[in-house]
C-alpha cells in the first residue's frame, strides 16, 4: 500500500531551483517521484473539498491531469487513453475502500499512477513535489510527522528572477504584474515564516538544501541528501532527467524558452549569478528591500548583505515596499488602462463586496484614484499579516490573472 511508503514533501523557498533537484531526483530505483502538479494547491484551485463522492473525486483528477496544461512532454502524466482509464479506476478504488479526504486523495494518486504505468520498480519512497510552500500548514494537519525537503538560494538571486519572469508575461497589465509580484514575494515570507515556526517541531525531519552549495559540489550534497532520506547513494543523482527520461532542460528567466547553455557552469557561476541579479535588481533600493525583510534568513544561511541593519534602511525598506510595484519600473505607479478597470469590477462583483456600490458612482479619475489607495494598502496588509495564501489560489482570481481556467 502507498500509505505505508514514506512521503517527502519537496517545496522551495522561492525560484530556488526545485526544478532542478526534481531531475536530479526522478531517475532514483528507490524514489516515485510524479512530474509535478502541486497537489496541494491543485485541490484548492480545484475545490476538491466540495466532491462528496469517490467516482466524481476520480473522474475530476483524471479530467485535471488529461489537461491541456500537462500536455508537455516534461510534465505529462499519460501516454495514451489506457493509461487515463487505468488511472481513473485504481484512484476510484482506492477512495472506494479509504474515503475521500485530501490525505487518502494524496495517497490514491500516487498509487493509481503506479498502476497505470505498471511500474515493477520497488518504491521506498514518495516526493510529493509542492513546488511553493503556501501548503506547509496544511501538510502538518495531514501528516503527523512529515518530513520536508526544501531548496533555499540568495533571495536577491530568486527574487531577481522571479520578477524578471513577471515582467516578461506581464509588464503591459499593472494589476496582474502586482498580483503576481506580491505572490512571489510572500512566497519568500511564507517559506522564511514556516522555516522558522516548524523547524523545531520537525528536528531532523526538516532538511534545507541550497542551491549555491549544489553548484558548487553536486556529488557531495546528494550524498548528504541520500542519506537524509535513507535511499542509496547513485550516480543518478547527478544527472538531470525527466520522468520519462528524455534530457531536461534548466528553465531561467534569463534564458530564451529551450535555448541551450553551452557552458552551465559557467552561466551558473557565484560570479555570473550575482551580476545576473545586480544588473536585474532596480539598484540599491530594490537590494536594500529584499536584504532587510530577509535579513534574518540570509544571515543564517550565509548569505552576505550588501547593506548595513540600520534603522533607517529598515525603515526604507518598508516604505519602498509599500509603493504599487505595477510595471517595469518596479516603484512607479502606472495609471489603470480599461482591461483592468474591467477585470477590478469583475472582481468586486464577484466578491459581493459593498465597494462595488463605490465603484460604480466614483468618476474615471477617482477610480484611478481608487486604484493607487487601495494598491497601497495591499501592500500594508501583506507586511502586517500572516494568512498568505488566502490571497492566492483562488479559482475565480486564479483564472482571471491567468486568463485560463484550470480544468
Amino acid at each position: 500500500m502507498i500509505s505505508n511508503y514514506k512521503f517527502i514533501f519537496l517545496m522551495s523557498f522561492g525560484h530556488a531551483g526545485i526544478d532542478w533537484i526534481d531531475s536530479l531526483l526522478c531517475s532514483h530505483d528507490e524514489i516515485l517521484i510524479m512530474p509535478e502538479f502541486s497537489f496541494y494547491r491543485s485541490w484548492k484551485l480545484l475545490q476538491a473539498e466540495v466532491v462528496i463522492d469517490c467516482l466524481s473525486m476520480a473522474k475530476l483528477w483524471a479530467r485535471y491531469f488529461n489537461t491541456k496544461m500537462y500536455s508537455t512532454t516534461d510534465i505529462r502524466r499519460f501516454n495514451n487513453k489506457r493509461e487515463i482509464d487505468t488511472f481513473e479506476r485504481y484512484l476510484f478504488n482506492y477512495l472506494s475502500n479509504n474515503g475521500i479526504d485530501r490525505k487518502s486523495v494524496l495517497c490514491g494518486i500516487h498509487e493509481a499512477f503506479i498502476a497505470s504505468k505498471k511500474h515493477s520498480k520497488k518504491f521506498k519512497i514518495v516526493v510529493v513535489h509542492e513546488h511553493a510552500s503556501f501548503s506547509f500548514v496544511e501538510i502538518m494537519k495531514d501528516f503527523k510527522d512529515p518530513s520536508v525537503l526544501m531548496i533555499m538560494r540568495d533571495p536577491r538571486a530568486a527574487l531577481a528572477g522571479f520578477y524578471r519572469g513577471i515582467e516578461k508575461k506581464y509588464s503591459r497589465n499593472s494589476d496582474v504584474f502586482n498580483y503576481f509580484y506580491n505572490m512571489s514575494t510572500e512566497e519568500w515570507m511564507y517559506s522564511v515564516e514556516s522555516y522558522y515556526k516548524y523547524k523545531k517541531q520537525l528536528k531532523c525531519s526538516l532538511y534545507v538544501i541550497k542551491n549555491e552549495d549544489m553548484v558548487c559540489n553536486l556529488t557531495y550534497e546528494m550524498l548528504k541528501l541520500s542519506e537524509w532520506m535513507r535511499v542509496k547513494y547513485s550516480d543518478s543523482l547527478l544527472q538531470s532527467s525527466t520522468f520519462t527520461n528524455d534530457n531536461w532542460t534548466p528553465d531561467s528567466c534569463y534564458l530564451k524558452r529551450g535555448e541551450n547553455i553551452a557552458h552551465l557552469k559557467d552561466f551558473y557561476s557565484p560570479e555570473n549569478v550575482k551580476a545576473r541579479w545586480i544588473s536585474e535588481l532596480q539598484g540599491i533600493r530594490e537590494i536594500n528591500l529584499i536584504e532587510q525583510i530577509f535579513w534574518k534568513v540570509m544571515i543564517d544561511f550565509g548569505y552576505e548583505p550588501l547593506s548595513k541593519r540600520t534603522m533607517y534602511n529598515k525603515l526604507y525598506a518598508y516604505y519602498s515596499f509599500v509603493h504599487p510595484h505595477r510595471g517595469k519600473d518596479r516603484f512607479k505607479f502606472y495609471p489603470p488602462n480599461n482591461d483592468e478597470l474591467y477585470r477590478k469590477q469583475k472582481i468586486l462583483k464577484h466578491n459581493n463586496s459593498l465597494f462595488l456600490f463605490l465603484w460604480n458612482i466614483i468618476p474615471g479619475k477617482g477610480k484611478y484614484i481608487y486604484v493607487y489607495i487601495s494598491t497601497i494598502l495591499l501592500q500594508i496588509k501583506i507586511l502586517f499579516t500572516r494568512n498568505r495564501w488566502s490571497r492566492y489560489d483562488i479559482p475565480f482570481i486564479d483564472e482571471i490573472y491567468r486568463g485560463k481556467k484550470i480544468v
